[in-house]
């Protein structure tokens, strides 16, 4: 049974949206983190996006900055696409798998 105490990222940072580089408060290569069940996991598997039917402990193999683009549209109307933050992990089978960072859990010490 897993002893540690957990807490949502949110709960200790602020909400991350959009691009916000490679330096993301309390989150590091090599660290573990805990994604909760019911979190949506999209995967480099063909059809293999899923959400998750279980707690996870997963080791951080790379943080994704996120990004903010501005979609221009006919008749000079621009909209923003913003992606947040995401870590990613080696999954089954040596498929990648991303989560967005909002949504996972940290270690507390």
């Amino acid at each position: 049974m897993d002893k540690r105490k957990w807490v949502k990222y949110t709960d200790v940072y602020p909400k991350l949206k959009g691009y916000h580089g490679l330096n993301i408060p309390g989150i590091s290569q090599g660290q573990m983190v805990r994604i909760p069940k019911d979190v949506y996991v999209s995967t480099t598997k063909t059809n293999g996006d899923s959400i998750t039917t279980r707690s996870q402990i997963i080791k951080v193999i790379n943080i994704m900055p996120g990004s903010t683009d501005n979609i221009y549209l006919p008749e000079s109307r621009f909209y923003t696409k913003e992606q947040n933050s995401s870590v990613c992990w080696a999954g089954t089978g040596g498929y990648w798998k991303e989560v967005e960072i909002n949504d996972i859990e940290i270690e507390v010490l």
